[in-house]
Order: C-alpha cells, then structure tokens, then sequence
C-alpha cells in the first residue's frame, strides 16, 4: 500500500504517513501482578489485531520502508504518553479489548486473566504507556 501512494506522488510531492507501534505499550505504574496481567493480555491481543490487518510494529519501519522507495529528506517524530487507569484513554484500550474477547479466548487467554485485567483498566494506581505514535513524512525527488 505504501508503495502505491510513493506511486502516485509527482515530482516534489510530499507524502504523510501516520502509524502505531505497540512495542511501547509497557506498564508504567503498577503492581508485579498488574505487569504480568497486562503481559499476558497484550501479547494474547497481538495476533488478533495482525488477523483483521493490523500491523502491530509497522510505525517502527515507516523511515526505513521510505527511504527505501526512494523518497528524500525523510522525516519522523513519535509520539507517546502514559494512560492511566479510569481515564477515558485507558477505558478506550478497554472497550478494544472487551471487543476482542471471543478471539482473545479462542487463542488461548484464560477468561479469568482477561476479566481481572479489564477491570483493572478502570482501577487507580496502574499506568501503562501508550502505543507509539510514528509520524512520518518523505519528498519525492525532483
């Protein structure tokens, strides 16, 4: 797909790409059993996120994969925060994962994991950090 849009650029054109990177969604704040919960909930999701066309890890390739279709004077910042429990991002995360849960279970994640780890998205005291934001931008040559 990427290479289709640096298909259709003119000479000089820009292109904006904007893509997530969950290697960063870690625990920031919590206890061992919270870390380990989030582990195991993370991990059982990735699968299901990459089987609906999700790449789990693409933001992390976006310089490298422009630069490697030619483009110059490629650009990229990332972005990233830190969710806290109870808060409407955290409660967001949630409502995706209560979204995945027949295929989360399917794949193997215990349903008691899945509900501690729900509720314990609206809980105070865990804090985990976001996706990553990579936002990335390349000219076409000329």
């Amino acid at each position: 797909m990427v290479a289709r849009l640096v298909g259709c650029l003119r000479a000089g054109g820009w292109l904006f790409l904007e893509e997530f990177d969950f290697s960063t969604l870690r625990v920031s704040w919590g206890s061992q059993r919270a870390q380990e919960l989030h582990d195991t909930v993370t991990a059982a999701a990735w699968p299901v996120l990459q089987s609906i066309g999700h790449h789990v890890e693409l933001g992390r390739s976006l310089p490298g994969l422009l630069l490697e279709l030619g483009l110059v004077d490629v650009e990229t910042t990332c972005e990233c925060a830190v969710r806290h429990a109870g808060t409407a991002q955290a409660l967001g995360w949630q409502h995706i994962v209560v979204g995945m849960e027949d295929d989360l279970l399917r794949g193997g994640l215990r349903e008691a994991d899945l509900s501690e780890y729900v509720e314990l998205l609206s809980r105070p005291g865990f804090s985990y950090f976001s996706p990553l934001v990579v936002r990335t931008r390349g000219r076409a040559p000329g």
